[in-house]
């Protein structure tokens, strides 16, 4: 396990008057102030409106991208959407589509299926974004112009290809845009495309870069409709929301308001894939959350393009009738399920492999040969998060072994990558996440394709013991009287939560443990009193816990805790509650 390390957050700011200034409490305005919120945007994180996202004109090429697809729809050449397999390029894909013949038919008043389709990798047979052999299928297809969403970045020598075969590219993507060094300057290697729309370019002058494929899609539906239609310019905003929390983008600045009014729409989708999807996992009366998109929903459309096709999820979002959307919303619900098991079988193997090191590496590289390659990101996320070091699971594969990598924040794994790119017959990513692929023809080779690299990661690792140790930051420690059912409801203000915006941690030292016990059918929920120096009593919690908790709890006078938090209600009674996240 990682060793953590507590620190509070103090950021210094007239809070009273901030507070007044904002209609907040001073406690609230002492935690936007510390998420780094300057006292200027206040107001648009508490109450930004769709109004308030930036303009899509601003994003290089943007104009440039719709005049040549406007000019491709007004003369009914052939168009052909490239996406990627997760959920983000699953989104991307069916908000291009929508918008395309939604603008086509606007324009000719006749069906566009003739004139406009989509192609999506799979996983296994074609791996990541665009490749010869979707090339050459569109060639073969008469297709004129090909738009990617969510990849065609780093797709250099293949659009090099197509363009030699004649066919136009315009490429939407969010990645990082791949570079080689020389004398410590980045050239950086675009590909040959008519436009390319992605806020990562050096000299695009969108404000916020950190937004997925989804939304770059959103952006270039939003201008298309303005232009050519008199549709609603946020008819995707439900997909793009999605896509945005699935791809695990920051939530702050724009993003915020995005999944935010996202949430709404998605409780109330006219998409009938989406509302049977939200039917089957039981979320349709919910009150919906980023974390229900994350950890329920999305994990749904993802596992088609894990165990099966993501053509399947694209379907569900396509689908036209009640009953056809239920049919594929059920397959999608028991993909996930099966992925579940497969997950947990992987993430059981690859840690009996860490912990029969003498040492963990600063990097570690697990190679996992029967682990199916849909889930070694998942693995390597779960691995990451145990451990705290940038993690990389490889799998198995006809010509060689692929894999996926999550990181730390203390570790640009796309960069690492680049610094040893020979070693790769294919890869990409960004920052905090990667894909890459090495050729190996025996499993001698594959084996010593995954020594080379894991050899090369570490000797050029910089990381320091330090960087290994989980950062947890408490956003405040106030005295328990502080805590009220008030506090809970201003506290929603901070909605939505998730990476970038995570839900409040509180933190309290020197707390009395009363009257601890395990309960539940597995007894790993650990329920108990805590009372502060001053003697105030609240009821805490800790879920899927066991009896070293109890123990440890039992053997010490005084424990800090981090909490969230809640509000319990049992038989009608509602009080207050402390979900203890960590202790010590």
């Amino acid at each position: 396990m990682a060793k953590e390390k507590w620190v509070e957050i103090r950021k210094g700011a007239d809070f009273e008057a901030i507070g007044e200034k904002y209609g907040i409490s001073p406690l609230l305005a002492r935690l936007i102030i510390n998420r780094g919120v300057s006292e200027e945007d206040i107001n648009i994180y508490l109450r930004g409106t769709l109004e308030d996202m930036y303009d899509p004109h601003l994003l290089k090429d943007m104009d440039k991208a719709c005049d040549i697809i406007a000019e491709c729809l007004l003369a009914k050449r052939k168009i052909r959407i490239i996406g990627d397999y997760d959920v983000d390029g699953v989104c991307s894909s069916y908000i291009l589509e929508k918008t395309f013949k939604n603008c086509f038919y606007d324009m000719h008043k006749e069906a566009p299926e003739e004139y406009i389709d989509t192609v999506i990798p799979h996983r296994i047979h074609d791996g990541y974004g665009i490749n010869i052999r979707l090339i050459d299928e569109a060639i073969k297809d008469g297709v004129e112009l090909i738009v990617t969403c969510d990849n065609g970045i780093s797709a250099k020598a293949e659009i090099e290809y197509g363009c030699k075969n004649g066919i136009d590219f315009i490429v939407t993507d969010h990645h990082e845009v791949p570079y080689r060094e020389e004398n410590d300057q980045k050239i950086y290697e675009l590909p040959a495309a008519l436009a390319i729309v992605n806020p990562k370019q050096k000299d695009c002058e969108y404000p916020f870069e950190n937004i997925c494929g989804a939304q770059v899609a959103f952006k270039l539906s939003q201008v298309m409709y303005t232009r050519y239609t008199k549709r609603d310019i946020y008819e995707f905003l439900d997909m793009a929301a999605l896509a945005a929390i699935e791809d695990v983008m920051p939530l702050c600045d724009e993003n915020r308001i995005l999944v935010r009014y996202g949430l709404e729409r998605i409780r109330d989708t006219e998409n009938l894939g989406l509302r049977a999807l939200l039917a089957v996992t039981e979320m349709e009366d919910r009150d919906l959350s980023a974390y229900n998109i994350g950890f329920v929903i999305g994990p749904c459309l993802n596992a088609a393009g894990r165990l099966e096709s993501a053509e399947l999820a694209k379907s569900l979002l396509m689908a036209k009738s009640d009953a056809e959307a239920m049919k594929i919303a059920l397959r999608l619900k028991e993909l996930n399920d099966e992925r579940k098991g497969e997950t947990e079988k992987g993430v059981q193997t690859a840690e009996e492999y860490i912990n029969s090191m003498d040492k963990i590496p600063d990097v570690l590289v697990v190679y996992l040969p029967e682990c199916h390659e849909s889930i070694a990101g998942i693995v390597a996320g779960r691995v990451r998060e145990k451990y705290n070091h940038p993690a990389i699971v490889l799998t198995k594969t006809e010509d060689g072994v692929k894999g996926s990598g999550r990181s730390i924040d203390e570790y640009d794994m796309h960069a690492a990558l680049i610094r040893c790119k020979e070693l790769f017959s294919k890869f990409g990513g960004h920052k905090l996440a990667a894909g890459l692929s090495m050729n190996a023809l025996t499993d001698e080779e594959r084996e010593a394709a995954v020594k080379r690299l894991s050899d090369t990661l570490n000797e050029q690792s910089e990381l320091k013991e330090d960087d290994f140790s989980v950062k947890i930051a408490i956003d405040m420690a106030p005295p328990f009287e502080y805590l009220n059912e008030d506090l809970v409801e201003e506290l929603k203000l901070i909605e939505p939560c998730g990476m970038g915006n995570k839900r409040p941690l509180l933190g309290a030292a020197g707390i009395q443990v009363v009257n601890g016990r395990l309960l539940g059918k597995n007894e790993d929920t650990y329920k108990a009193i805590a009372r502060d120096k001053n003697g105030r009593m609240i009821d805490m919690i800790i879920f899927k816990t066991n009896v070293e908790t109890l123990e440890y709890m039992q053997q010490h006078e005084t424990v800090a805790i981090t909490y969230t938090l809640d509000m319990n209600e049992f038989r009608g009674v509602r009080s207050l509650q402390l979900q203890v996240k960590n202790f010590k």
